[in-house]
């Protein structure tokens, strides 16, 4: 930032002030308000009310750092009910794999013993002397009673 006195017509003199590029009017005397209402950093205060914004700065310091307090904590509530449930997850998958390796091994011993239970039917027909199932006095409904 630089300034420079640049000289006018009849004595008027004007500041500018250099930002980078862009070249501003630099202002003598302060404006009372800005054009939003608030009054200027540059204007004079009384002590009560110096005190009085002190006073309003302070517990807005206070308030701002309970803040975030409050919010830090409720951010680490949430992580660790996050970790807790993402654990309850994986405890809860482990115990859907287990029933369903549990459930293949019951499908299969039941297959297991259907076939010897069938095994066992057929074995004792098979048993039998083969005259006897080739006589044509013989049905196969008597047979089977």
């Amino acid at each position: 930032m630089s300034t420079k006195l640049i000289e006018k017509n009849d004595q008027q003199q004007k500041n500018y002030v250099y930002y980078g590029p862009i070249r501003c009017y630099f202002r003598r005397k302060h404006a009372p308000t800005l054009s939003t209402g608030r009054r200027s950093k540059f204007e004079q205060v009384s002590d009560e009310e110096r005190l009085k914004r002190d006073i309003r700065r302070e517990r807005n310091r206070l308030l701002a750092k309970k803040l975030k307090e409050k919010r830090e904590k409720i951010l680490t509530d949430l992580l660790e009910q996050v970790k807790q449930l993402e654990e309850n997850e994986f405890l809860m998958q482990n115990l859907i794999n287990e029933l369903q390796s549990q459930k293949n091994n019951l499908i299969l011993q039941l297959d297991n013993f259907n076939q010897e239970s069938f095994d066992e039917q057929f074995d004792d027909l098979f048993d039998l002397p083969f005259d006897l199932l080739t006589d044509d006095t013989t049905s196969i409904d008597s047979f089977l009673d």
